[in-house]
C-alpha cells in the first residue's frame, strides 16, 4: 500500500483503497490509452499479458459514465459506491455518454457470431444497463439469434452482496427475480432463479420465458462451476427442444 501512503502525504482523496498491484494495471492502462490505442485493444493486451484464459471486449471504445441522482444531488459511481459506501439513497440513474458512444467493432462481431449470450448475475443497474446503454448495442442483441440466458442476482429479494435491492427499492422497482427479469424484457429466452424464489416461475413463464429453478449461490469456485455447468446444459436442452420443434 505504498502508493495510498504517498497519495496520503500528499493530502489526495484516498478513499479509493487499491493495492499497489491495482496502481500499477491502472498506469499501465492510462499510459497505453494516452498513447492513443483502443479500449479494446488495451483491455485484450492486459487480458493476454496477465493470462486470462477468456477472451475480454469492452463495450465500447467511448467513455461512458455512471451517475446516481441521490438525496443529496448528483454523484458519480465511484465516490458513491466506495466514497459513501451506497449510503445517499439513489433516485435516478443515468449513464452519461451512451447515447453518443459506439459500440465497439469486435464486441458487436462476438454477439452476432454467438451462438448462446448469458446475463451472469451481476448488478443489472450498474455491470449491466451501462453496456446495454450503448447506443445500437442493445438492438444487436436483440438482433442476434443466440440463445440468450440470464441469471438472477437475487435471490429471496436480497442481494448476496451490493446496493443491488436497495437500488431498485430506490428506483421502485419490484424486489424480486421477476423485477430484473422485466430490465432485460424482450432480450431473454430464459431466466434462471434460485429455489427460493420458484413461486414467481409461474409468472416468468406466463412473460414466454423458460425458468431454470437451482440454487444459484455461489459460494466458492465449485459452486460457480457447478452453476455454469447447469446453465451450459439447460442451454442444450433448449437448443435440442428447438430444433425438434422446427423439424
Amino acid at each position: 500500500m505504498r502508493a495510498l501512503d504517498v497519495l496520503a502525504t500528499l493530502a489526495a482523496p484516498t478513499w479509493m483503497k487499491l493495492g499497489d498491484a491495482d496502481f500499477g494495471l491502472h498506469i499501465w492502462r492510462s499510459w497505453q490509452l494516452a498513447a492513443g490505442n483502443s479500449l479494446t485493444k488495451v483491455t485484450q493486451g492486459a487480458a493476454e499479458r496477465l493470462g486470462a484464459r477468456a477472451r475480454v471486449l469492452p463495450a465500447s471504445d467511448d467513455p461512458v459514465r455512471t451517475k446516481l441522482r441521490t438525496t443529496e444531488g448528483w454523484m458519480d459511481f465511484q465516490p458513491w459506491f466506495v466514497g459513501r459506501r451506497c449510503e445517499p439513497k439513489v433516485l435516478e440513474l443515468r449513464y452519461e455518454g451512451a447515447e453518443h458512444a459506439r459500440p465497439g467493432a469486435e464486441a458487436l462481431a462476438a454477439v452476432e457470431n454467438a451462438q448462446l449470450i448469458v446475463f451472469a448475475p451481476s448488478n443489472p443497474l450498474l455491470s449491466i444497463e451501462p453496456i446495454l446503454a450503448v447506443d445500437g448495442f442493445r438492438t444487436a442483441i436483440g438482433a442476434s439469434r443466440a440463445l440468450k440466458l440470464g441469471v438472477s442476482p437475487l435471490i429471496g429479494g436480497k442481494a448476496v452482496k451490493g446496493p443491488l435491492a436497495r437500488l431498485m427499492d430506490g428506483l421502485g422497482m419490484a424486489t424480486t427475480a421477476i423485477g430484473v427479469a422485466e430490465r432485460y424484457n424482450g432480450l431473454l429466452d430464459g431466466f434462471a432463479i434460485d429455489a427460493q424464489d420458484r413461486p414467481q416461475e409461474k409468472e416468468l413463464r406466463a412473460r414466454g420465458l423458460s425458468v431454470l429453478s437451482t440454487d444459484i449461490l455461489m459460494r466458492d469456485p465449485d459452486d460457480a462451476e457447478r452453476l455454469a455447468a447447469e446453465v451450459l446444459a439447460w442451454a442444450t436442452d433448449l437448443r435440442d427442444r428447438s430444433e425438434k420443434a422446427a423439424s
